[in-house]
């Protein structure tokens, strides 16, 4: 009976760690890295498009 419910238990924490782990990691990683690609595309599209607007602006007055 002891063996049987150590194996049970055995089993249910594999399975929660798996699970967890593989979830956790899974969204984890799916998350920073759509946010992290999301940020960084974001940003340098406005930042290259706001210094080459400002760019544009400023020869545009020079000339």
């Amino acid at each position: 009976m002891g063996t049987l419910s150590l194996y049970v238990s055995g089993i249910g924490f594999g399975f929660g760690f798996g699970f967890g782990f593989g979830f956790g990691f899974g969204f984890g990683f799916g998350f920073g890295f759509g946010f992290g690609f999301g940020f960084g595309f974001g940003f340098g599209f406005g930042f290259g498009f706001g210094f080459g607007f400002t760019g544009q602006q400023t020869t545009q007055h020079h000339s």
